[in-house]
């Protein structure tokens, strides 16, 4: 991390295994870890997405998740700051790589129209301390074509698939600088600072899609138009309605 600004990361945990990155550093979180605490694994047996998805996660790639505490707290601004790591990560990507990835709303990043990566963001109170964001990210890094699940090998790519491999502890350092950056802007100034340049970024944007767990809307489809100041999509739906979601798995239609 040499020459970077991650002087907000305080407390590095670093494993060979782990079932969960995410879920060890919830536990952190609830238990009252200082903002700043990093779990790092080379590998994951039970990594997790957003709504429990498994998470294919083999020795090679980078895997990590961090604890922060906004002292005015996000809750209602998950899906927006969940968007801002996005915007971190194809930042860093971009530098270190030098790939242009993008955002598919609401967690994961693509380049070429497959999965490079993903986010999570969870939320809450501790025991301890004011309210707390657990990030988690995974990439695909360093990760052969070959080693992919069949299930997932034609959806899913990796940086040296791509002829783009990288030194993780390098990517992470440049994304937890990319983080740090987002967060000091996000919880002074809000989301406003940042979503042109998500907006520009969003794969999602100008697609026809549907959306399953949509919230109250259920299963909807239509074309996603645009991207709210608190990060819900903006669906018109087949009806003609305008509506603005917060959750939901995305498909392509």
């Amino acid at each position: 991390m040499i020459n970077l600004d991650v002087s907000w990361v305080k407390n590095i945990n670093c494993f060979q295994e782990l079932p969960s990155t995410q879920d060890l550093a919830l536990q952190l979180a609830k238990e009252g870890a200082e903002e700043g605490t990093l779990v790092v694994s080379e590998a994951q047996n039970s990594g997790r997405g957003r709504r429990g998805n498994s998470w294919f996660s083999p020795k090679g790639g980078l895997w990590f998740s961090f604890v922060l505490r906004p002292a005015a707290g996000i809750e209602g601004s998950v899906a927006a700051f969940n968007l801002g790591i996005g915007l971190s990560v194809i930042r860093a990507v971009k530098k270190i790589a030098g790939i242009g990835a993008l955002i598919k709303w609401p967690n994961d990043i693509l380049c070429g129209g497959k999965k490079l990566g993903g986010i999570i963001a969870d939320a809450g109170t501790g025991k301890e301390g004011p309210a707390y964001v657990v990030a988690g990210i995974g990439i695909n890094t360093n990760v052969p074509a070959d080693a992919f699940p069949p299930q997932i090998r034609d959806t899913a790519v990796s940086l040296q698939g791509l002829g783009r491999s990288v030194d993780n502890l390098e990517l992470m350092g440049r994304i937890l600088e990319e983080t740090g950056r987002m967060y000091r802007v996000f919880t002074r100034d809000g989301f406003s600072p940042i979503l042109a340049e998500v907006k520009k970024s969003c794969y999602t944007i100008g697609k026809k899609i549907r959306v399953f767990g949509a919230g109250n809307y259920g299963t909807v489809t239509g074309r996603a138009v645009d991207i709210s100041r608190k990060g819900g999509l903006v669906l018109k739906t087949d009806a003609g309605e305008v509506i603005e979601i917060f959750s939901g798995n995305v498909e392509m239609i």
